[in-house]
C-alpha cells in the first residue's frame, strides 16, 4: 500500500505540476510519506518514475487486450490501426508524464517487447492478430497464419523501434502512420499470397 501511495503522487506531481517540480521533498509533502520510508522502498526518484511507468504499461496492455479483442470483429484493417494508434498513443502519453526519463528509457517500451505482457507478443499474435487474419483471408492453414502474424507484428515493431531511435518526431506524423499501416497489411497480403496492388487507406 506505502509503494502505491508513493507512485500514485509521482503521477499526481507530473500531471499537475511537470517534471521539473518532482522531487523528494515534494513527493514527501503530496505522499505525506517520510523521506526515509521513501528510500526504503525506492532506491533514488528515477526507480519511482520506472515503476509508475511499468504500472501504466500493464494498465495499458490490460486495456489493450480488451480492445483488441472488440476491434478485432470489426475486420484486419481495423485491428491494425489499433495497434499502430494505441503504440503512438502510449508513448506520446509517457511523453508528456516526464519526458526526460521517457527519453533516456523509451525503447525498453517497443511495440514487440513490450506492447502486450511485457515479450508474449505471440500471445497476442495467437489470440487477436491471427485469428483476425484467418476470418480476412480463410483457407490458409493454422501454421501459415501463425508464422503471418508473428513475422508482420515483428516487422511493425522493427519500423516502430528505428523511429523511435533515429527519427522520434515520426510518432505525430500520420504520413508515418499510413507508412506502418499499409507495410503491415502489404505484408500479410504477400506473405499469403494475397492480391497486394488494391489501393490501401489508413
Amino acid at each position: 500500500m506505502m509503494v502505491n501511495v508513493i507512485i500514485d503522487s509521482c503521477k499526481k506531481i507530473l500531471q499537475e505540476h511537470g517534471e521539473e517540480a518532482f522531487n523528494v521533498s515534494v513527493l514527501e509533502q503530496v505522499s505525506g510519506v517520510g523521506k526515509g520510508s521513501i528510500y526504503q522502498y525506492f532506491p533514488n526518484l528515477d526507480a519511482v518514475v520506472a515503476a509508475l511507468f511499468e504500472r501504466e504499461f500493464l494498465e495499458f496492455v490490460a486495456r489493450g487486450k480488451i480492445t483488441a479483442g472488440l476491434i478485432g470483429k470489426d475486420g484486419l484493417a481495423s485491428l491494425i490501426r489499433f495497434i499502430i494508434d494505441d503504440a503512438v498513443a502510449w508513448h506520446t502519453r509517457m511523453h508528456s508524464l516526464h519526458s526526460s526519463f521517457y527519453d533516456q528509457y523509451k525503447l525498453f517500451f517497443d511495440v514487440g517487447t513490450r506492447f502486450f505482457e511485457l515479450s508474449d507478443s505471440e500471445d497476442f499474435c495467437r489470440n487477436y492478430l491471427g485469428p483476425t487474419i484467418a476470418a480476412e483471408f480463410p483457407g490458409h492453414s493454422i501454421k501459415s497464419i501463425s508464422e503471418t502474424a508473428n513475422l508482420a507484428l515483428n516487422q511493425l515493431n522493427s519500423l516502430f523501434f528505428a523511429a523511435l531511435r533515429y527519427y522520434p518526431e515520426k510518432l505525430a506524423d500520420q504520413e508515418f502512420h499510413q507508412l506502418l499501416y499499409v507495410t503491415m497489411q502489404n505484408f500479410i497480403r504477400a506473405s499469403l499470397n494475397v492480391d497486394t496492388t488494391s489501393a490501401l487507406e489508413y
